[in-house]
C-alpha cells in the first residue's frame, strides 16, 4: 500500500514504522552528498503542493532524480518527527514513447 504526502502527514506518528510514499520532488532545497551518495529532499503531495515531508536517502540516486519528478519511497518515518528515511528511491519518468495510428509505441517522430 501507497501513502502520498497527504495521507502520512493524516496518520498517527504509532502507525508509521515502514511505509511506502509517492510524491513529486520540491524544487527548493535539494542537497546531495558525493561523500555517501545520497542526497536530502522535500516530498510534495502531488494534489496539495503545500504539503511536505523531509526525505533522507543514502544510496546511488537515479539519473532521472530532479526537481519535479514523480517519486516513489520505502523505508520509515523517523519517531517524533515528520522526516522519511528512504532506503528505496524510484523516479517516476514520463513516457518517452508515444502510440501510432496502430496502438503501437514509437519513439517521437519515428514513421514507420
Amino acid at each position: 500500500y501507497f501513502l502520498n504526502v497527504s495521507e502520512a502527514l493524516a496518520m498517527p506518528a504509532e502507525k508509521l514504522t515502514q511505509a511506502r510514499l509517492f510524491g513529486n520532488v520540491a524544487a527548493e532545497d535539494i542537497v546531495r552528498d558525493p561523500a555517501s551518495m545520497g542526497v536530502d529532499f522535500n516530498v510534495q503531495d502531488k494534489d496539495d503542493p503545500t504539503k511536505s515531508i523531509r526525505v533522507t536517502y543514502r544510496g546511488t540516486v537515479p539519473d532521472t532524480f530532479k526537481a519535479g519528478v514523480e517519486v516513489i519511497l520505502e523505508g520509515r518515518f523517523k519517531a517524533g518527527a515528520k522526516q522519511f528515511e528512504a532506503t528505496t528511491l524510484l523516479t517516476k519518468c514520463p513516457s518517452k514513447y508515444e502510440k501510432n495510428e496502430k496502438g503501437q509505441m514509437r519513439p517521437p517522430g519515428f514513421k514507420s
